[in-house]
């Protein structure tokens, strides 16, 4: 179907060229100057005698009758010189208006000399509207040439960088991550679900005194105004009574409003081991902020994720993590693998080499 749709555009666009140095030839043999003349003379005439043709016949206005003929003498003026293509026939018609009167069949045969003039005139409009058409066609074109360099550009460099990527074993690094980033957000659901509220919310402080790990939504001190009104009720548990009614909360603690405000409900609800996860991040970075890791999600995870935790802490620690980090990184800004942006780029190169021919061959034609 693209291929159909480009053979006919083509094929649109060649005839359109034709037809346009068909009618620019014949535009040309006469001057473009002077066709541009005779086109506007010609518009002045047809637009005045029609709108003189009641009023100038017979009894109609005297007036408009004596502007008539100061026009048709105007005309006849301005054809004298040879600026005027097929100044004869602009003659022949001003002549049968020279009547003393004028009637309707004056007014016919007058048109009647235009036929030739007439075509011509067509020929220079079309002839002005496919210069207009084929000079957006080639603006546009230009445009798009320029969009497909940028996309060129852009596509040597991701395949640049999918080479780079395919030049390093990043899969050790990876697979860690990626299965420490898979158990982590497990467990902590887990957690979340099974730990009380208490253990919950300390584990929400435990964030605040690592620099490295997104805070969680809490203040410090929670935890221990938390565990004045609840035990080993859940977070679940303890949101239901936070929104229970006060007569309701009442049988469970005698002071409602200050159970209430010990309740992190934000951190409660939005709970999630993203703040925990591993991204691929810079070398330095990793080997401070896997040690703060390890303290907090040795809380509640089980050991094979924190064994996890500490291999990327350990790669980080022997200077193995970079590469495997910058081939990782390098992958993504790829956005496809090497032999997917070997063909995109040949077809975007392919697609440029057309369009910039198609533009020659219009600059060429409207610079002749």
């Amino acid at each position: 179907m693209v291929m159909l749709t480009k053979i006919k555009t083509t094929t649109t666009q060649t005839m359109k060229r034709k037809n346009y140095e068909e009618v620019r030839d014949a535009v040309r043999d006469v001057g473009e100057e002077r066709a541009k003349k005779t086109h506007d003379l010609y518009e002045t005439v047809d637009k005045n005698l029609e709108r003189y043709r009641e009023d100038a016949t017979g009894r109609g206005d005297f007036g408009a009758y004596i502007q008539f003929r100061g026009f048709v003498a105007g005309v006849e003026k301005e054809v004298e010189d040879d600026d005027v293509h097929m100044s004869d026939a602009f003659e022949s018609a001003m002549s049968h208006l020279d009547a003393r009167t004028l009637r309707d069949k004056h007014f016919r045969r007058a048109r009647a000399e235009f036929e030739e003039v007439e075509e011509f005139v067509e020929t220079y409009e079309r002839y002005k509207q496919l210069e207009e058409e084929l000079g957006d066609e080639l603006r546009s074109l230009e445009k798009r040439a320029d969009v497909l360099e940028d996309e060129i550009d852009d596509a040597e460099e991701r395949l640049k960088k999918a080479r780079e990527a395919d030049e390093v074993d990043a899969s050790p690094l990876r697979e860690a991550v990626e299965s420490y980033n898979r158990r982590v957000r497990e467990e902590f659901d887990g957690f979340v679900r099974e730990a009380s509220a208490v253990e919950v919310a300390r584990l929400g402080e435990k964030t605040l005194d690592a620099p490295l790990v997104d805070d969680a939504p809490i203040e410090r001190g929670t935890t221990e105004k938390l565990a004045r009104y609840v035990d080993d009720e859940k977070a679940e548990r303890v949101l239901e009574l936070a929104d229970s009614s006060d007569a309701k909360l009442s049988h469970f603690v005698d002071d409602t409003e200050g159970f209430r405000a010990s309740v992190p409900r934000t951190f409660f609800e939005t709970a999630s081991a993203e703040r925990f996860e591993l991204s691929y991040e810079p070398e330095g970075v990793v080997r401070r902020r896997v040690p703060e890791l390890v303290r907090i999600v040795s809380s509640f995870a089980d050991e094979e994720t924190v064994a996890l935790l500490r291999k990327v802490g350990d790669m980080a620690e022997r200077g193995e993590y970079e590469p495997m980090r910058n081939a990782l990184v390098a992958g993504e800004e790829a956005g496809a693998e090497t032999d997917e942006l070997e063909e995109t780029l040949e077809e975007l190169r392919d697609e440029k080499e057309e369009v910039e021919e198609r533009a020659s061959r219009l600059r060429s034609t409207l610079d002749e």
